[in-house]
């Protein structure tokens, strides 16, 4: 019963990814934000295997610097022991980011931090020029081919990857790098990759976030 209780929830995960993909709208959370500060970085660790949204902003509006998570409050997984309706109901509010839009909603909170390390968190992120850097759309993912030899790059199915949405009040953009760590080891010295592993680490360590890039 629970494998196929498990196999469900799969199928239906895999669905909501395949409509979330067909119908590619400007999230009405980056919206909000547009309106309402001057400029935001919105980072995602994306994954090849299913997990629940998990978003990380920082956001400026004039000298006033803030930071706001997106994200479900425990992992349907990591419940401790708890009688079965009651884990029932967490388990359901859980699931429920699948299904509401990306926005101010119970899943958006702000997120401490003193005054000195906002700014930290900015100024060391602008010295990076995120909006300037040129994603795996642009330069190509993975590494180049290897000239004048007949031996295949090295190359990665499984890794994760970061995806940063940047909004101002003039557009929002997003840069996305697939296996970034990876590729960077492998086949090192691509500026913008340099630059995305970077700011990935400055919201890990910022945000607690426990990734990859502790």
């Amino acid at each position: 019963m629970k494998d196929k209780f498990y196999l469900l929830f799969l199928l239906v995960c895999f669905q909501l990814s395949v409509l979330a993909q067909k119908h590619k709208t400007v999230e009405p959370l980056y919206q909000f934000m547009q309106a309402n500060a001057d400029s935001t970085l919105v980072l995602e660790f994306t994954s090849s295997w299913f997990h629940f949204p998990e978003h990380y902003l920082l956001s400026k509006k004039g000298d006033t610097i803030s930071c706001y998570t997106y994200k479900a409050p425990e992992n349907i997984y990591s419940y401790g022991p708890t009688p079965a309706k009651i884990s029932s109901a967490m388990y359901k509010f859980t699931m429920k980011i699948l299904s509401v839009p990306l926005d101010v909603n119970q899943y958006f909170s702000s997120y401490t931090k003193n005054l000195e390390e906002r700014k930290s968190f900015w100024n060391q992120l602008s010295i990076l020029q995120p909006w300037a850097l040129k994603d795996d759309s642009v330069e190509g993912e993975g590494c180049p081919a290897i000239p004048h030899t007949e031996r295949i790059p090295p190359v990665v199915y499984d890794a994760g990857g970061v995806k940063i949405t940047l909004i101002t009040k003039k557009e929002i953009k997003t840069i996305d790098f697939y296996g970034p760590q990876f590729y960077e080891e492998n086949c090192p010295g691509r500026p913008a990759r340099i630059a995305i592993n970077k700011m990935a680490k400055l919201f890990d360590d910022h945000f607690k976030i426990k990734s990859v890039y502790k």
